[in-house]
């Protein structure tokens, strides 16, 4: 019956996509009114199709069978919940690792009604993606309809005219080229002519300014054609031309420089082993972009960084199911098709990194910050009502591959280049040490390697040793590269490398850099240069991705106290990738809360810092052996030793499920629905040590502890260290974070300002936290079986898990532990909860609104290495 059930909805969804694209307007209605509910649609249709994959795809089948089958879906997991406990999929885990018709539904291979598009990855290796003539006129159609949006609304619009496409797109075996000139067909006159300039032009000439043209092709390419122009004395002022391109990023910077030369210019977000078209840039969305490009909180608030602005996109969430991962680069893209494929696509990455933000969440950051949509005229972006979809955000591959005309340059090779030059620029009196790959946002938008000068000659020759880089780099991208080798035939533009020189410690060299991935190489042992490479690319990228999710884990005021040391031996060089690594876990009691009694919340916070390294292993591939160890040095404590190796056992679904919510776990203060508790998530936390109490009566413990508190100078001294009014301080609480409202942040400065509080104003500072805790559906506390280190910490353990359990039901929790850090109120949390020696204490709810995650320091600064 629910079997049944679910293959109705999914029927249901594909049948409301199918009736959105009979024509633009319910296209546009769809798109307009029905985003809502194709969101919560989407994750259960997200499961039929694993389901049915699994039942019908026979490389799925044994590719989930090798990880331990199916993950069991239990009773209250909603849908987006299980979706997140099945494996990803990626091109090297899945593509590479079964045959092609193995990956198709049945496991056959049509004999009719079959296209192949061709891609090449680092190696040059060609790699072939088959579809079938129902999905493409799917996807030609949703081209065609998206293209008929962007050109046939808003304040310029003329769809009476005449439409001319031309597509300069490569036009060989590569998907977008082909599918954009099938797509676009249906809109008017089209001419698929390449990357070809003078082809163009005569287009230009033939019909002259009368007619609305679209030129699609990459964004560097359209500056070429612009130029081009002006050269051959067409005035495209006069003309009505409207940008589509795609392959590549786009800075706001190189879009201004088109605008003046073209009306519109719009982007796309896809690729060949995806799907073609995943997402479109939207008037909504390009505002939204633009105005965080100005202004860094709201760039933090939106897209959790300051550096490069992402682009932006919207997409349809009944034809995608996104959702983001722990990756080994960090938060990634994974993406199910919900539409019929000929070979599906399952919580696939492409190693795009990014995230999904709602669109109703995005606006109202975005008025929270101040920005009201309006164009430069006054007039709505949104060209009437938005289309209510999410906004994806994409910063570009995780692994810092830079995609040029069309093109992925991958850093591996541009240092196989660099080294293919060593001899050359050895002649001329330089030695090249490290490189990091960029994308300048200048005038002329060309790939840039950057290059530390590891040695220089006093009479060496500059110039000649950049040339000699420049031509090695390009040779090596054309031997490695297939889609780099067809770029450089169809357009002279792609071979425009550019190498920068630096002296050692300058440029993107000095110190640490947020905007580009820096990459190293070792240089020619017969030179006697060796690279060092900074101490996180030396640990194996799973290692890294866990320790570095393991940095979300909770503390105290976010004191962050704990510390990581590598305990490897005296080898040199990256460490092996399959051999088990020690990690010392520490805790300096210099660095921490001399408010906190006898280092209570120090002890949890390690072992929740322990637990959800531990749930990050699992998510990695890997597996962690915890050994507790206690033992102090004058003010540094030993807590564990951590081992992290190859996982080589099943993982139980349980465990599975819970390493899944971890990721997900965060704090949320902000008010919860009375709705109570669901019977099985309260046998949860009570199996976990928790016992739940009367948010009433916690309440007035709470609000008794605050005002104690609030008379005491290390309580208010703690506070006032730990609590920073600059939004992205990595460490510490902020107002923000707090979600304090526009009154409650001065309030608080004016609190650090008078130190000590008498009892009324303690009292009145203790307000808000008293209403949520009483307000609250239930309260829970959680024991330790004593207050020394080794039982705090198992505590901290299980907190977290009680903390993922509740997030990963759709619940929040929010810590208030006050009444405990007193010895005041502390026997009657006993006498409440009936736990003799009680550790935490924290609210539990719905929340009725989004928490911004808080801040946190980098694996740099807590790392370090040593010896065994």
């Amino acid at each position: 019956m629910a079997k049944a059930t679910a293959r109705l909805l999914i029927g249901g969804v594909r049948s409301l996509s199918a009736v959105s694209r009979l024509t633009p307007a319910t296209f546009l209605t769809a798109a307009r009114h029905s985003g809502p509910l194709l969101t919560a649609a989407g994750p259960r249709a997200a499961a039929q199709t694993i389901l049915e994959a699994y039942e019908r795809v026979p490389a799925y089948r044994q590719f989930l069978d090798a990880r331990g089958g199916l993950p069991p879906r239990r009773h209250g997991e909603s849908a987006a919940q299980w979706v997140a406990t099945v494996p990803t999929t990626s091109k090297s885990s899945y593509i590479d690792a079964y045959p092609m018709i193995e990956r198709c539904w049945d496991g056959r291979l049509p004999a009719r009604g079959v296209e192949i598009d061709e891609s090449a990855g680092s190696s040059g290796e060609p790699y072939q993606w088959v579809r079938s003539t129902d999905e493409l006129h799917e996807v030609h159609r949703t081209l065609e309809l998206l293209a008929g949006y962007l050109l046939d609304h808003g304040p310029r619009a003329d769809p009476a005219r005449r439409l001319v496409t031309i597509n300069a797109f490569s036009m060989g075996a590569w998907a977008t080229g082909t599918n954009v000139s099938a797509a676009l067909k249906r809109k008017g006159v089209l001419k698929s002519c390449g990357p070809d300039v003078p082809k163009i032009l005569s287009v230009l000439t033939l019909f002259g300014p009368g007619p609305r043209y679209v030129l699609c092709g990459y964004p560097p390419f359209l500056e070429t054609v612009a130029e081009a122009a002006r050269v051959a004395g067409i005035d495209l002022a006069g003309y009505d031309i409207t940008g589509f391109v795609g392959g590549e990023g786009m800075s706001e910077g190189l879009r201004d420089r088109l605008l003046h030369h073209y009306t519109h210019v719009w982007s796309a977000y896809g690729a060949s082993d995806l799907d073609i078209g995943v997402a479109a840039e939207t008037p909504l969305s390009v505002w939204l972009r633009r105005a965080a490009h100005g202004d860094d909180e709201l760039a933090q608030a939106l897209f959790g960084s300051t550096a490069r602005v992402p682009m932006c996109f919207q997409y349809d969430p009944a034809t995608y199911h996104l959702e983001t991962v722990d990756g080994p680069h960090g938060t990634e893209i994974a993406a199910t098709v919900l539409r019929p494929t000929l070979s599906p696509r399952l919580r696939y990455t492409v190693g795009d990194a990014g995230g999904i933000v709602p669109l109703g969440r995005a606006l109202a950051l975005a008025s929270h910050h101040g920005h009201t949509p309006a164009d430069e005229d006054g007039v709505d972006p949104a060209w009437g009502r938005p289309l209510d979809l999410p906004v994806l955000y994409v910063h570009g591959r995780a692994d810092s591959t830079v995609s040029y005309m069309g093109a992925n340059l991958y850093p591996e090779d541009v240092g196989a280049g660099i080294d293919d030059a060593r001899g050359a620029t050895a002649d001329v009196g330089v030695v090249p040490g490290a490189y990091c790959l960029e994308l300048v946002d200048e005038d002329d938008p060309r790939p840039c390697v950057h290059v530390e000068l590891e040695q220089a000659s006093d009479d060496a020759d500059l110039g000649a040793a950049t040339d000699v880089l420049v031509g090695a780099i390009r040779d090596r991208l054309a031997r490695n590269s297939s889609d780099y080798r067809a770029a450089l035939a169809e357009d002279p533009r792609a071979a425009r490398l550019e190498v920068r020189l630096h002296e050692v410690g300058t440029g993107p060299f000095a110190g640490s850099s947020t905007r580009i991935k820096r990459r190293y190489v070792v240089a020619d042992p017969a030179l006697r240069v060796r690279e060092e490479p900074t101490l996180e690319e030396l640990l194996p990228p799973t290692h890294r991705a866990t320790l570095t999710a393991a940095l979300r884990a909770p503390s105290a005021h976010n004191a962050q106290p704990w510390r990581l040391t590598w305990l490897r031996s005296d080898d040199e060089g990256p460490a092996d990738l399959d051999a088990p690594q020690t990690y010392a876990l520490r805790y300096d009691h210099r660095d921490y809360l001399p408010y906190d009694p006898d280092d209570r919340d120090a002890y949890l916070c390690m072992g929740a810092l322990a637990e959800t390294l531990a749930l990050a292993a699992v998510r990695n591939g890997l597996e962690a052996q915890v050994t507790e160890v206690f033992e102090r040095d004058d003010a540094v404590l030993d807590v564990a030793r951590i081992t992290l190796s190859p996982r080589r056992g099943d993982v139980d679904p349980a465990t599975r499920r819970l390493a899944t919510q971890a990721a997900d776990r965060h704090t949320n203060r902000s008010d919860y629905t009375r709705e109570p508790l669901p019977a099985t998530l309260v046998a949860q936390l009570e199996a976990l040590g928790c016992a739940l109490v009367d948010p009433a009566r916690i309440a007035d413990l709470c609000t008794r502890a605050s005002e104690l508190s609030w008379r005491d100078r290390r309580f208010v001294s703690d506070l006032r260290r730990w609590i920073s009014f600059d939004r992205n301080a990595p460490s510490g609480m902020t107002p923000h974070g707090l979600m304090l409202s526009a009154y409650e942040t001065p309030a608080l400065r004016a609190a650090f300002a008078i130190g000590r509080l008498p009892k009324p104003l303690g009292r009145l500072y203790a307000a808000r936290d008293t209403h949520l805790v009483r307000s609250a559906p239930a309260v829970a506390v959680l024991g330790a079986a004593s207050l020394d280190p080794a039982d705090l910490f198992e505590a901290g353990r299980r907190l977290l898990r009680a903390w993922a359990v509740v997030c990963g039901s759709g619940h929040a929790t929010h810590p208030v532990s006050i009444a405990v850090d007193r010895p005041e109120t502390a026997p009657g949390v006993t006498a409440l909860s009936g736990i003799p020696v009680p550790a935490a204490v924290f609210r539990v709810g719905r929340p009725t609104k989004p928490a911004p995650r808080s801040n946190r320091v980098r694996l740099a600064d807590v790392l370090s290495v040593s010896p065994r």
